[in-house]
């Protein structure tokens, strides 16, 4: 009984704490949120089955592979993200230090942790609730070969592993019963049809569960460096790379992930644009367009690490070729970024178009756009104080001259 009052007092205070800083991080990226809902609000708004398309699909049809691993990479990678932003709320920080040393404390400490995470979750229900109430308005809440309810389980053991390794880490067997899941998912439709398959996602269910309430381990982690990175060895650039990623993740991680996402926004509005709603003849518009709008959001990165920079000058110049090095590293994590997004939308435009198609309109903005990041991330424009209209005139001039070759 006592042990209950202790998990429940800590759950209240845990939880409000959870909801005032996520609420103070939505209300600073509340511009982000506007641009994200004036993108695809409409279109939410016309087909609301859209929030639930990873888990439509296999209803529809849990085939080809590739489809099958597309759309199932699409939703852990939805829950990653969401996990990541609000893992430092989920964690409770000095109040969840705190909070252990109370008396009863350290045992509840656990299981709150988990039940904040799992509340945090509460808004991936949104997309289950979408697609329950679309199968059984269509009247076949099995689907396509019968399976469809299990799916929906294995999906949620796999969303609250995947939740709860991006959170807390992974526990001793995480990634082999995630990665046995993940394949269940992606191949079951290639067993012969009837029991095989059907077993095979039934047994991974319950290790993903067993995954998912495996109680997170509170140790002191190895003697890490500036940022949280532990040295290693490789080629100085290579290195200074590593640790300039490292700084971004743990000094600006959450408005890092805000430009990622909106980086990305322009990509997803142009897939939806060509593929969907299939406007082919403008295709090469959109594709430049969304390429143009993506590589001005990275190019953000490039101010963030000049002024992240600053007081290390003396230190540098002390050094052979140290700024330059430095500078170099920016420059490959920026490009290898924007180049990661490009990427996913080149494979998105190859599911719904081809990949002959999709490499014809997608490869050469994409190496266009590539070519004029470093010209965006010159020292002369991080310096000026008017860089934003120079990046901006530069785009536009760019944009036009790709229009008009």
């Amino acid at each position: 009984m006592v042990e209950r009052q202790a998990f429940l007092m800590l759950y209240r205070v845990r939880h409000a704490h959870f909801r005032r800083q996520s609420l103070a991080l939505y209300r600073r990226y509340g511009h982000a949120l506007m641009i994200f809902l004036a993108l695809f609000g409409m279109a939410v708004a016309e087909r609301p089955a859209l929030l639930a398309e990873p888990l439509l699909h296999f209803w529809r049809a849990p085939q080809p592979w590739p489809a099958n691993l597309a759309h199932v990479a699409a939703w852990l990678a939805l829950v990653t993200v969401w996990a990541g932003i609000h893992r430092a709320f989920i964690r409770g920080g000095a109040l969840a230090a705190y909070s252990r040393s109370l008396p009863l404390g350290d045992r509840a400490a656990p299981l709150v942790d988990l039940a904040i995470l799992y509340a945090s979750l509460a808004i991936f229900l949104v997309p289950f609730a979408v697609a329950l109430w679309t199968v059984l308005r269509a009247g076949d809440p099995g689907g396509a070969d019968g399976r469809f309810p299990l799916y929906l389980a294995v999906f949620a053991g796999l969303t609250l592993a995947v939740a709860r390794s991006a959170v807390f880490g992974p526990a001793r067997c995480s990634r082999a019963v995630q990665g046995g899941t993940i394949a269940a998912l992606v191949f079951a439709h290639l067993l012969p049809a009837g029991w095989p398959a059907t077993v095979l996602l039934a047994a991974a269910l319950p290790c993903c569960l067993a995954d998912a309430i495996t109680a997170p381990a509170h140790q002191a982690g190895p003697a890490r460096g500036a940022g949280g990175t532990a040295p290693g060895r490789g080629h100085p650039i290579l290195q200074l790379a590593r640790i300039q990623a490292s700084l971004l993740v743990h000094r600006h991680g959450q408005a890092a992930l805000a430009r990622l996402l909106l980086a990305a926004a322009p990509q997803a509005a142009c897939w939806w644009l060509v593929v969907p709603l299939a406007k082919h003849a403008e295709s090469a518009i959109f594709v430049h367009l969304a390429c143009a709008l993506t590589a001005a959001l990275t190019s953000g990165f490039f101010h963030t690490f000049h002024v992240a920079r600053q007081p290390l000058v003396p230190y540098l110049r002390s050094m052979a070729f140290a700024a330059w090095r430095l500078t170099l590293a920016e420059h490959l994590l920026v490009l290898g970024a924007t180049a990661t997004l490009y990427g996913i939308a080149l494979a998105c435009l190859a599911a719904g178009l081809g990949s002959a198609a999709a490499g014809a309109v997608m490869l050469g903005p994409a190496l266009y756009w590539l070519a004029w990041l470093p010209l965006l991330g010159l020292p002369l424009i991080q310096r000026h104080k008017d860089g934003i209209l120079v990046k901006f005139g530069l785009l536009i001039l760019a944009l036009v001259f790709a229009l008009t070759l």
